[in-house]
């Protein structure tokens, strides 16, 4: 594939994988398959799409605080996230869950690469 193309495909991926999160976490409260979801999601976006796979796919977790954000305005809001200081721990770890999640995925592309490219080098 080609990196324009990853450029392209990246952004598309993780807004598809964004939509799925922010309506499952409207309609759940089992905290731990949310951000499972959210770490795989970002570790094969950046898996998939190298660097903008990395970059995009660390913004995967901001899907989470924006349903927590509707649910507080639209919605029936969960009594945990009430104050601004709930709001900013909730952004800080599901950027820690993304990051580490796209960490792995680029991780896991490298060795593979060099598998790969050691092997067709024998």
């Amino acid at each position: 594939m080609s990196k324009a193309l990853d450029w392209f495909l990246a952004p598309i991926t993780v807004i598809a994988a964004g939509v799925f999160l922010f309506s499952a976490n409207l309609h759940t409260d089992d905290t731990g398959i949310i951000a499972g979801l959210i770490f795989i999601s970002a570790a094969i976006t950046s898996f998939l799409f190298r660097r903008p796979g990395f970059l995009f796919g660390s913004m995967i977790g901001l899907s989470i605080v924006a349903s927590e954000l509707w649910n507080l305005h639209h919605g029936v809001p969960r009594r945990q996230m009430s104050t601004t200081q709930n709001f900013l721990l909730l952004l800080v770890v599901v950027t820690v869950i993304s990051v580490a999640g796209s960490a792995l995925g680029f991780a896991a592309r490298r060795v593979v690469t060099q598998l790969t490219g050691a092997t067709r080098n024998s």
